[in-house]
């Protein structure tokens, strides 16, 4: 059984035609070319530059090697090979905190990681788990590429000597799965919900009155499988990914928090280029973010596609505007009273987020409707 409103049906017009075919299988694509060989293999580098992320080597599945494949095509032939990047992908040299601690003793040169990663040194970035804050990706990028995001990045430089390359995405809007209905605020009460270990992801699901657990990711498909939580949160191409409608009966389109992707050099290691070769990397890292919230949308509209054509759900729910406003009013106020008293209580961040949407708000010509 699926359940859709006027929103479901407008993705369906977007995505069927292109989804009538049946779909390429991703074995069909080459995982990647030349992701750990350099370009210009007659020339002998002055400068490795080590990228390691957790996805795998598949460009069409998985935004950060997409990231990974532009940043070294960009470098590599801007600086004629004179720059050798090479991609590590799969976690191939650590999970997410190993990476930020080998960047530290530069053992590696970038590296890219989910929001959950970066509190870690820089607590304040958790003002951007704001629930219901972005009411579409577009609303989103004019924040983030805009003042508060240059902003946001010079004080992560500032605190920690690590330079933000890209704001990318991690899949987009995270979205609420469960064993049990999921057709309003209400059905959240009551229900355990895997989060990251992201501590503003965690008061979100707790404010609507479930039970927020962290769960690592290779343990969620079996924590739901046997049903030691009831459900999850995740964008859309991560459910895809992960195959997590194989576990899970409901899925509910909300769009709580914007997922985000970081990209991240040592401050170090930037100092030691160039300023030509600088230049070249900030630009890299620009077309890499580009690159990865493209794939994320394709990624996301198949897998809405796919997923009303096979019924991998029992119902899929998009709220309304007006049940948007409920998650949100139920949300939005315990989130800053625990981010005030537990990360930042002058309130400047949420301040400067606050007035950034505003504008957003204003350039949109929209109000906070969703």
């Amino acid at each position: 059984m699926l359940r859709t409103s006027g929103a479901v049906a407008a993705v369906g017009l977007l995505v069927g035609a292109a989804a009538a075919p049946a779909p390429v299988a991703a074995q069909e694509f080459p995982t990647s070319a030349v992701y750990d060989q350099p370009l210009f293999p007659d020339v002998n580098p002055s400068f490795r530059l080590r990228v390691a992320y957790l996805d795998p080597p598949n460009p069409f599945l998985a935004n950060e090697h997409a990231q990974c494949i532009v940043f070294k095509n960009v470098i590599e032939r801007g600086t004629q090979g004179d720059v050798f990047v090479e991609c590590f992908p799969s976690g191939a040299l650590g999970n997410e905190v190993a990476m930020i601690e080998q960047a530290e003793i530069g053992a590696i040169q970038a590296f890219i990681v989910a929001e959950g990663a970066v509190p870690s040194f820089f607590p304040e970035v958790q003002v951007l788990a704001l629930p219901y804050a972005f009411r579409d990706h577009a609303h989103a990028y004019h924040v983030l590429d805009g003042p508060f995001g240059q902003e946001l990045k010079a004080a992560i430089l500032e605190a920690s000597d690590f330079r933000v390359l890209a704001l990318a995405e991690n899949g987009g809007f995270r979205n609420f799965t469960s064993n049990r209905p999921l057709r309003s605020a209400d059905d959240i009460q009551g229900q355990s919900f895997r989060t990251m270990n992201h501590p503003g992801h965690m008061a979100i699901v707790n404010a609507l009155g479930g039970s927020a657990t962290p769960i690592p990711w290779p343990e969620l498909y079996t924590s739901l499988e046997t049903g030691v939580i009831d459900g999850q949160e995740n964008p859309v191409p991560v459910i895809n990914f992960g195959r997590l409608y194989e576990v899970q009966d409901y899925l509910i389109l909300d769009g709580h928090v914007y997922s985000l992707d970081f990209m991240f050099m040592p401050e170090d290691f930037f100092q030691s280029l160039p300023e030509a070769y600088q230049e070249l990397v900030l630009k890299a890292g620009q077309q890499s973010a580009v690159v990865a919230r493209g794939i994320n949308r394709i990624l996301e509209w198949e897998a809405l596609a796919r997923f009303e054509r096979d019924g991998s759900f029992r119902e899929i729910i998009v709220p309304t505007a007006e049940e948007k406003v409920v998650f949100a009013e139920r949300t939005q106020a315990p989130f800053l009273e625990w981010y005030h008293s537990a990360v930042d209580p002058d309130q400047v961040w949420s301040t400067k987020l606050m007035e950034a949407i505003e504008a957003a708000d204003a350039h949109f010509r929209g109000d906070r409707g969703f």
